[in-house]
């Protein structure tokens, strides 16, 4: 996520703007563009890796550094991207897709079944990954990060009913509008519209006793 002013959050407007911006950026890095792959990961860095601590849960959380599967995550982007595939219209899904896919596979493999991919992130041993970032300016960019205020925020986040866990994510971590949301769950965007402002509450109220920032303000780049 890139450095914007808080947003009063709830009011709907807040991830389709970013959305925009997400898209077309993602269309410079289609082109080639010098610059817009680390562009980027510095805009929805943020977004990304709370996604995938999301996904990964606390007990996965504990084995895998999160930091080392959303690089995986990200070398994943820009392989189809470079490719020339991709989305076309909304990135946070795609996204989700391909790392609740790297996240399976690590399951898989801790499970002690065979997987596809053997550059997988190792357990946490001090070790280092085994895989290359695309470029050596991509890295940094995604550790920039604060990893501690992103984790906290998925702890609470943790904390919400599932139903609102999932209009939260898709729509702060996706970038999905609240219409695209109700339509997915078969919900009443009224609905969904609530539920995003009670989550929005909760969160803010908790992040603010743990002395963290707005949930609007929570990715900004150090």
């Amino acid at each position: 996520m890139s450095s914007q002013p808080k947003q009063n959050l709830g009011e709907g407007s807040g991830s389709t703007r970013n959305l925009e911006q997400t898209m077309e950026i993602v269309r410079r890095v289609r082109l080639g563009e010098s610059q817009a792959d680390s562009e980027l990961v510095r805009h929805s860095g943020g977004r990304i890796l709370g996604l995938v601590m999301f996904l990964m849960g606390r007990k996965m959380r504990s084995r895998y550094d999160p930091e080392d599967v959303a690089q995986e995550v990200w070398l994943e982007v820009f392989k189809a991207l470079r490719r020339k595939k991709g989305p076309t219209e909304s990135f946070g899904p795609w996204v989700r897709k391909i790392a609740t896919r790297k996240i399976s596979q690590l399951q898989n493999r801790s499970d002690g079944q065979a997987t596809l991919e053997s550059n997988l992130p190792q357990e946490r041993s001090g070790r280092s990954p085994a895989f290359d970032p695309p470029d050596p300016d991509l890295l940094p960019a995604v550790r920039s990060y604060r990893l501690e205020s992103v984790a906290r925020m998925v702890e609470e986040l943790e904390q919400l009913e599932q139903r609102r866990q999932e209009i939260w994510t898709r729509y702060w971590f996706e970038e999905q509008s609240t219409t695209a949301i109700a339509r997915e769950f078969d919900w009443n965007r009224e609905f969904v519209r609530s539920e995003l402002q009670q989550a929005n509450r909760h969160l803010r109220h908790r992040l603010q006793e743990r002395d963290q920032s707005d949930p609007a303000d929570w990715g900004r780049p150090i």
